[in-house]
Parts: C-alpha cells; structure tokens; sequence
C-alpha cells in the first residue's frame, strides 16, 4: 500500500493528492517493525517537501517525530535536494489528459512537452501552506527565558541594542512557521510600532519590521488591525537609507496587503507615502505598488484606484526621474490587474505620446484574463 501511495504522491503530486492527511497517518509507519515500510514513509515525507515545502511538513509530521528518525528524514531531504525545487507532475488526472488524448507522444521527451503544455494550461492549483499547517502558539514562549538571554519582554525594553536585537530575532524564529494561532498581539505590536518609530539603531528597526511582516504572513486576517496600525509607520521608512531596512519595508508591506488587509483599507496611508517629501519613499512606494498591485485582480486594485490614481498620475511629472519611472510602472500595474488601457483611459488620456506608450508597453496584451484574475482576499 505504501509504494503505491508514494507512486501517487510522486506521479500526481499536491494538491492532487491531499498532503495534510496522509502526513498526519504517517508517524506509525516510522516505529514499523520492517525497515521497508520505515523506508517507504521516509520516501513519501521526503516527496512531499517537493510539493509542499519542508515548514510545512516540519508543522506536520517531523516536529513529533523522535529525534533520530528525524535526523534521518533531514538526511534524506538534503540528499535529494527536493526542498525549495518547484515540482511538476508527471501524471495527469482524466480531466487534464485531452492534450494527450489529442496526440500521441512518440517519445519521452514529446512525452514531457505535453505534461508541461497540460500543466500550464490546468487551473492553478498552486497549493497554500498556510492551509495546510497547523498553527503554532507562540505567545507564551514570549514569557520565557531563554538560555543566558533574558525573556522578549524584559530585552525588548534593555537600554543596550544588543539586547533589543535578540530579542527580536527570538520573535522572528519563533513567527517564521506556516501558520500562527490567533491571540493578542496588540502588545505585541505596540512594542514593534515604538521600536520602528523610535529606536535609534538601524539594526533594530530592521528587524522590527521584519518581524511584524513574519507576524502578518502567519496570522493573516487575525493580524488586520495590528497590520493596519504600523502601515504609515512602516512606509515611512522607505525613507531610510538602509537597503535592509528597505527591503523588509517591502517584504513586510507586501504581507500585509497579500495577507491581512484590502488595499482599500490603507488608501490615506498610500496617498501619505506617494507624497512624503522625500523622493526615495514616494519611489519605493510606487515600486510596492507595481508589484503588489497584478497580485490583487480587478476586485482587489480597483477599487482602491480611483483613489490612489491622482496620486500616482502627479508622480509621473515628479522631479526625481526615478519617481516619474516607478509611476509609469505602477499606472500599468493598475492596468494588468484592472483589465487593459480601457480601464486606465481616464486616468492618461492627458498624458504626452511618450508616456503613454511606455505605459501601453507595460500593460502589455491584457484583455478579460486580468479582470478575471481572482482578489487576494485576506485569509481567515
């Protein structure tokens, strides 16, 4: 039954072949007595970190397995250097097989064109881990000492930075799971708000934000409010002349609008950001907006357009040419998410011959797909 399943798991893949419960009936099989079943379940553990990645299955299976056995499956995982590589199926469910049924591979190599082709035609199935994890507690451990260091709450507020420093790298490790449980972090987020605004080391203030960013993307909707409070302190710091802190403003920034809240819900904080009067935050929030904004789909972006268009379409005239460039971008962002040029017209229709055409260079060939693209809505 075993090399079957893991013919399955190896042929089909996730989400075809559902991770969560076959990972959660697997711990016996590591304490059979026959070293072939405890093979075959390293094997299928091993494969299903191609599919669904190794955070997934630490939250699974490997986190209550005895220390030796998951030494072993660790071993195995590194071995076969499965982890992190995208995996595509090499066999296909009924549905997907009118391509092949059409013709007829006379080789391999045909054989493998057609199971690409199938693939990038099918429904995106791209699996969320978040729904697959289960969620860890973490609130307590906030509590407690750990080794020489004193706890989170009584480092985080040490006059030495140093302090502050590990106590927010305990905070990162212990958020950087697929999947947090709900609770309160409004204190939480006070401290990681007060840090960002205030604390006088780069050092720390990147690591509050990357922090509040591990928070969103485990919590997601139960993370809205708290996301919402640090939006205009975090864009802020697109200001910083860190590259660190900048690139976790991204990160952060771009979880929380993925994740946890609609764009709607922070269009002031945007508009605040499109015109800080320093030129290199209003640029970074032009460029957050260009790459989050196709994520989203029509419900997603439009809205939050009328609003924010005025802002970005000034910025095409900004005095900084990196400024007037990430506009460009974040005009035909708005345009592949919302459906075309017809759904922008409005918004460039003034504009010169040159700018229009970069921007129509952007949108690229969007007609309906882009309008049909489903919101990111927030997780619940």
């Amino acid at each position: 039954a075993l090399d079957t399943l893991y013919a399955c798991v190896s042929g089909f893949g996730a989400p075809t072949i559902p991770p969560k419960p076959i990972l959660k009936a697997l711990p016996p099989m590591f304490e059979h007595k026959d070293k072939s079943v405890r093979e075959k379940a390293k094997d299928i553990t091993v494969d299903f970190v191609g599919w669904i990645g190794l955070p997934v299955v630490n939250s699974l299976l490997l986190d209550k397995m005895s220390d030796i056995m998951k030494k072993d499956v660790q071993a195995k995982i590194e071995e076969t250097g499965l982890n992190g590589r995208k995996r595509t199926p090499t066999r296909l469910i009924r549905k997907l097989q009118g391509v092949e049924k059409e013709r007829p591979p006379d080789s391999i190599n045909e054989a493998n064109e057609i199971v690409n082709e199938v693939a990038q035609d099918a429904p995106d199935n791209t699996i969320d881990t978040y729904d697959l994890a289960d969620p860890v507690e973490i609130l307590s451990e906030l509590d407690k000492k750990k080794g020489d260091n004193p706890p989170f709450w009584a480092a985080i507020k040490e006059a030495k930075w140093t302090f502050r420093k590990d106590a927010l790298k305990e905070l990162q490790t212990l958020a950087d799971v697929p999947k947090l449980m709900p609770g309160d972090y409004s204190e939480v987020q006070r401290v990681i708000k007060k840090l960002i605004q205030s604390d006088s080391n780069v050092v720390v203030v990147g690591d509050a934000i990357l922090a509040a960013g591990l928070l969103a993307s485990g919590l997601r909707s139960n993370f809205k409010a708290q996301a919402h409070n640090l939006t205009a302190c975090i864009l802020d710091k697109f200001k910083d002349k860190s590259t660190i802190v900048v690139r976790n403003v991204h990160t952060a920034a771009t979880n929380f609008i993925t994740h946890c809240y609609a764009l709607t819900d922070v269009t002031d904080e945007l508009v605040a950001a499109l015109n800080h009067k320093v030129p290199k935050a209003r640029m970074e929030t032009l460029a957050l907006l260009e790459e989050a904004v196709p994520t989203l789909g029509r419900d997603g972006a439009g809205p939050a357009m009328k609003v924010l268009m005025p802002a970005i379409v000034k910025a095409t005239d900004d005095a900084d040419g990196k400024v007037r460039e990430r506009a460009i971008g974040a005009i035909a962002a708005f345009g592949r998410a919302c459906g075309g040029m017809a759904s922008i017209g409005k918004y460039v229709e003034k504009m010169d011959d040159k700018k229009k055409k970069q921007i129509e260079e952007g949108v690229g060939n969007v007609r309906g797909a882009a309008a049909a693209a489903p919101a990111a809505a927030p997780a619940a």
